[in-house]
């Protein structure tokens, strides 16, 4: 570490139980907008532990109106950047082995349907709330299509 990098982290240092409140405060938003949906699973918090929220990993579940590749894109589209959430190592191209995929049912299972939804400490209630709203309007559509 040089000493520069070593100045920064101090000054953010100070900062830090400011950051985490924030974080866990658009964490807390996250859940409570996002559990009605029902099809997506918003991550456990167990009673009595604080997370500090460094990614929000949601879970589609098998009767998610939209595969969570084609409600990536979507989402892209629309302005939102997210990533896949769970990634297997041996799925990943050096580590590629075809022998743990029936070994690993539950890993593969994550891989296939989690997402990471944008959450930084500076987000404002309004940019979340269009990530919600998003999702939601996706989903929607996504459903109307298939009732078609």
């Amino acid at each position: 570490m040089t000493d520069l990098q070593a100045a920064v982290g101090l000054v953010q240092l100070g900062r830090l139980d400011d950051l985490l409140a924030r974080r866990r405060y658009l964490g807390a938003r996250y859940f409570e907008r996002l559990r009605s949906l029902g099809w997506l699973k918003p991550p456990m918090q167990p009673a009595g532990l604080h997370p500090n929220f460094q990614s929000y990993v949601v879970r589609l579940s098998p009767e998610a109106p939209i595969g969570r590749d084609a409600l990536m894109q979507e989402l892209l589209d629309r302005g939102v950047s997210t990533r896949r959430g769970i990634m297997a190592i041996h799925r990943e191209a050096p580590f590629r082995d075809a022998r743990w995929e029936s070994r690993l049912p539950e890993t593969n299972a994550a891989t296939e349907s989690t997402i990471i939804l944008p959450l930084f400490h500076q987000m404002t209630e309004d940019e979340q709330d269009y990530v919600v709203e998003s999702i939601s309007a996706i989903a929607n559509r996504a459903a109307s299509s298939v009732r078609s």
